[in-house]
């Protein structure tokens, strides 16, 4: 039952850096892979990324 927990919090995870990355036009193969493998980690990192993130002048 522990890996269905696990499992459910790394697909979780993996959504949610998808979002962030999709909103802040970043990668959206390599945050969710990385949120996937690390979860807590992935997540946190893809947060502080998106949001120091500057945009392009354009």
């Amino acid at each position: 039952m522990d890996f269905i927990w696990g499992l459910i919090v790394s697909i979780a995870s993996a959504w949610f850096c998808y979002f962030i990355a999709e909103r802040n036009g970043m990668s959206k193969v390599g945050w969710p892979i990385l949120g996937f493998l690390l979860p807590v980690l992935g997540a946190i990192v893809t947060m502080v990324v998106a949001f120091s993130k500057q945009n392009d002048p354009a």
